[in-house]
């Protein structure tokens, strides 16, 4: 995870092999060698500068759409709001090039905040996602979980009546 923020603090105590790296301290610039070689991006798309869908980018694999096309070593996330995940994705040199993966099914739960565009999710709900369909049902079901408790929470300290969080226990996300 790079530039972690909340989301992917309750990540790296849920996930026994989640590494974080900061991006953007100026005291402690990112060293890109410490990123994997052999990784996959979680991100929705390759975009261009301007935000638009770059054709001539890396590839996307859907995981709704089938298993990813190989091997997932290491699984890259941007964790910050979506213009910011969208300025590192072209800054670190390392992480423009490295194939994306996406999920295009967003399940129906709480949420922090109103979604920038639809079809898109909180980063740690991403990860879930992606970890259902990458190593286990079980897995990305705890993590969601996880994410639910934290959105539950949210609601309660700002007196906000909570939002409903279905399990997606029976059903594939």
């Amino acid at each position: 995870l790079v530039r972690p923020a909340v989301p992917a603090r309750l990540a790296r105590r849920a996930l026994a092999n989640c590494q974080l790296l900061d991006y953007g301290d100026p005291q402690a610039p990112l060293n890109p060698e410490a990123l994997p070689d052999e990784a996959y991006l979680l991100f929705p798309e390759a975009l261009d500068h301007s935000g638009l869908p770059d054709p001539s980018g890396p590839p996307v694999h859907d995981l709704a759409r089938g298993p990813a096309p190989g091997s997932v070593p290491h699984l890259i996330v941007l964790d910050g709001t979506w213009s910011q995940a969208r300025r590192m994705s072209h800054r670190l040199e390392r992480v423009a090039r490295l194939p994306r993966l996406t999920c295009s099914e967003v399940p129906n739960r709480g949420r922090l905040r109103r979604p920038p565009q639809p079809g898109t999710m909180a980063t740690l709900e991403a990860i879930a996602l992606a970890l259902w369909h990458l190593e286990s049902p079980e897995l990305g079901e705890g993590l969601l979980q996880v994410f639910d408790t934290f959105v539950e929470a949210y609601h309660r300290q700002c007196n906000k009546p909570p939002k409903t969080c279905p399990s997606m226990r029976n059903s594939q996300p």
